[in-house]
Order: C-alpha cells, then structure tokens, then sequence
C-alpha cells in the first residue's frame, strides 16, 4: 500500500465519525524516528566525587552538533545502552559529553546510569528523525559516517515494491 492510499483510507474513516474534522500531519518523524540507531564509543571518562556520592562524566565520539541537536534544543533525552552487559548493577549519577570544547555539546545530564568504561559502544535508539539532517562539523570534527543496514527479507520487499535489481 502507498502512502497517499493510506491517507484516503484515514481521512474516509474520519469523514464517517465528523465530516468537519480537518487533520494536518507531518509523518516523517513517526515513519523515520526507529529507522535508525546510534552507536558512539567512549573514549575517555572522568570519575567526580561530589560528598558521598560518585558521579560519572562519559565522552564519547559523537554530540549535539553530530546526531543529537534535538537534546541541546531541550526536545528530547534519550538514554544510551552498552553494547556490552554491565558488569554490575550500580547506577551512577551520570552525564555524557562530546569532546568539543563546548559546554552545550552535552548529551545527557545527571541522569542514573550504569557504570560504562573506555572501549565500551553505547547504543542510542530511534535516532532516524533529525540527526544526520541537522549534522555539522562543529570545532572541526567530522560527520559521522553512516553504515545502512537492513534485513534481507525487507530488501526482498523494497526492491519488489521499487522494482530496482534486487542484486544491487
């Protein structure tokens, strides 16, 4: 089914319940937001003793100006996940920075997360909408590059919807 195909079926389906509904809608942020997934490695991390509690400061390779400018814009917070199991389940105040030299490339800040260490790959979520669009080379560091990935079965479907070479 078509996308244009998809809003006659909603649109006849509203005019049923209330003819004088009118619905404008962007879908792009819905249909692309899971598309993709974020992994930065942590390079570097600093343990801070505030009292008698311990906080975590996290670097990673990637920030607001390659990936996450909706968290400077106070938009959204998404929590990483390690690629690898924790080793424990402690959870540390925690904030995770990228190493520009700029207070506001902060991703994530005092929030409880589990110990992290240097080589670890942290795995961020529903990054499809408005990461690689808003992207630049802020300080001199370069975008990140994009490896796309996609199961066969759904290439198998792509390309029979498309009709493209499936071999391609």
């Amino acid at each position: 089914m078509r996308r244009y195909q998809l809003s006659y079926i909603i649109n006849d389906a509203i005019k049923e319940i209330d003819p004088t509904i009118k619905i404008i809608s962007e879908p792009g942020r819905y249909y692309v937001t899971a598309a993709f997934t974020l992994a930065g490695y942590l390079h570097s991390k600093r343990t801070v003793f505030n009292g008698n509690s311990l906080i975590q400061m996290y670097y990673v390779n990637c920030g607001v100006y390659s990936g996450f400018i909706v968290e400077l814009l106070n938009l959204n917070s998404r929590l990483p996940i390690s690629l690898y199991n924790p080793v424990f389940d402690n959870k540390y105040l925690s904030t995770i920075w990228r190493p520009t030299c700029d207070s506001c490339d902060c991703i994530i800040k005092d929030v409880l997360l589990p110990e992290f260490y240097i080589g670890d790959w942290l795995i961020w979520k529903d990054m499809g909408a408005y990461t690689t669009s808003r992207i630049c080379e802020f300080n001199g560091f370069l975008q990140p590059i994009v490896h796309s990935f996609i199961r066969k079965s759904q290439w198998k479907d792509f390309c029979a919807i498309t009709r493209c070479d499936i071999n391609n």
